[in-house]
């Protein structure tokens, strides 16, 4: 669940294998700063920050696994995550 002033959103998640959950909080959290820092809208930020976190659980560590920002957006074209509105 993620709020900004009174817009309201509810996030799925990327389904994925679990090597190591090292990490997913801190890279789902890279990807919330990413989406603020370029002024994405908060559906754009919630996608970003949650594959950054799916990405993470893939390898042993806390950032092997960690897509790429051109790997991010590549998955992205191909995954859709499921956002309701409030």
């Amino acid at each position: 669940v993620a709020a900004r002033g009174a817009e309201l959103w509810r996030a799925g998640i990327f389904k994925t294998r679990v090597t190591d959950p090292s990490g997913s909080g801190d890279a789902f959290d890279s990807g919330i700063i990413t989406g603020m820092v370029h002024g994405w809208d908060l559906p754009e930020t919630l996608s970003y920050a949650a594959a950054l976190g799916a990405s993470a659980v893939r390898a042993v560590g806390t950032t092997t696994g960690v897509f790429t920002t051109r790997e991010a957006r590549s998955f992205l074209k191909s995954h859709r995550l499921e956002l309701r509105r409030g």
